[in-house]
């Protein structure tokens, strides 16, 4: 069977994000073990908390490892792996998702291990630690953007692709955040809603990166509801109590719940910029719903949600067949030479 190959301008970032699929784990073996596994001793109690496992450290001090923490670890290996995969078989957007998966996942894992420095190291190896994992995410992204553009082979998308990949990016974000909530459920007062909300708001952004790194309208739609999601997490924030008031959660519960007008702010931001990122295909996805313009069989694709929120030019082909065009300045004869190339290429992945 014959494998297709990457070409020699792809095999520098594929050599990179080989490497970094085999140090990940290790990493992060590392890093649990120094934050967590290293206290656990024979005779020690462990306590089970809504959070998580909690073990004593000998200091006055008990350390939680969380299960969403190792979920968040255990998807970013799987990821990792899959991304250099495709990117050695020089697979169509393997480029596209490894630049979601390292900046949308990998990345934001870089405060883990300044969270590791200053609780259990009295900040030692800050820098160090806060570099490497930088390094670790932004050199293999990096290399991504040369050659070959990183969009190339990546789904029917034609126009829109880089606010697509960046939706996906801030969803990890999102997502990510939200751990922080669930990790931390033992210093609220009221946590049921709090927990919910952060795992519909983890669950949801999860699913919209999947959904725009496959260029679905799903993926649109579970953004929307990973945003909401978002704002009643910070609304039920409003009135909580954070019993350890000086730490990170603690500066920001207070700043939420002290304000109606801050928990606003701190919401309009993720909507913002979702509508930035994906204000067009928003309206084109509306549109069709609406009746505006026929839908395909199926759930429209990406590309017909841009070409819906354009006013495309519609021609008509020998066959008969009516063809959108994607952007209105196209002329009639670009689109019926469009037309007979689609019918001679194997089917474009429309969304179903």
């Amino acid at each position: 069977m014959n494998e297709q190959r990457p070409a020699s301008k792809d095999r520098l970032p594929a050599l990179a994000m080989t490497a970094l699929s085999v140090a990940y784990p290790l990493a992060t073996v590392r890093y649990f073990w120094e934050d967590w596994f290293r206290f656990l001793k024979l005779k020690v109690p462990v306590l089970v908390e809504a959070s998580g496992w909690l073990v004593p450290t000998g200091d006055g001090r008990w350390s939680l490892l969380s299960p969403w923490r190792m979920m968040v670890a255990g998807a970013s290996t799987l990821l990792l792996w899959r991304a250099a995969r495709a990117l050695r078989q020089g697979a169509p957007g393997a480029r596209a998702m490894s630049l979601m998966v390292l900046l949308g996942l990998v990345l934001p894992q870089t405060l883990w291990y300044g969270e590791l420095s200053l609780d259990w190291f009295r900040g030692e190896g800050f820098s160090t630690m806060m570099l490497a994992s930088l390094a670790a995410s932004a050199v293999p992204a990096l290399l991504m953007t040369t050659g070959r553009g990183v969009r190339e082979g990546w789904g029917a998308l034609q126009r829109g692709g880089r606010r697509v990949l960046l939706a996906g990016v801030g969803l990890g974000w999102l997502g990510f955040a939200s751990t922080y909530f669930l990790e931390h459920l033992h210093n609220f007062q009221h946590t049921t809603s709090l927990a919910l909300l952060s795992m519909a708001t983890m669950g949801t952004a999860a699913l919209g990166m999947l959904g725009l790194y496959r260029q679905k309208v799903w993926g649109i739609l579970a953004a929307v509801s990973a945003v909401g999601a978002w704002a009643g997490l910070l609304g039920s924030l409003i009135g909580q109590h954070y019993a350890i008031r000086w730490s990170f959660m603690g500066l920001f519960v207070e700043l939420i719940s002290g304000s109606a007008t801050r928990a606003t702010v701190a919401f309009a931001l993720p909507l913002i910029t979702l509508v930035a990122l994906l204000g067009p295909f928003l309206v084109g996805f509306v549109r069709k719903a609406l009746g505006h313009e026929p839908l395909a069989s199926g759930t429209p694709s990406f590309a017909e949600a841009l070409a819906s929120s354009r006013a495309p030019v519609r021609v008509q082909t020998p066959a008969g067949q009516r063809v959108a065009t994607m952007h209105p300045e196209v002329s009639d004869e670009d689109a019926l030479l469009d037309a007979q190339q689609t019918q001679d290429e194997p089917r474009r992945a429309h969304l179903r």
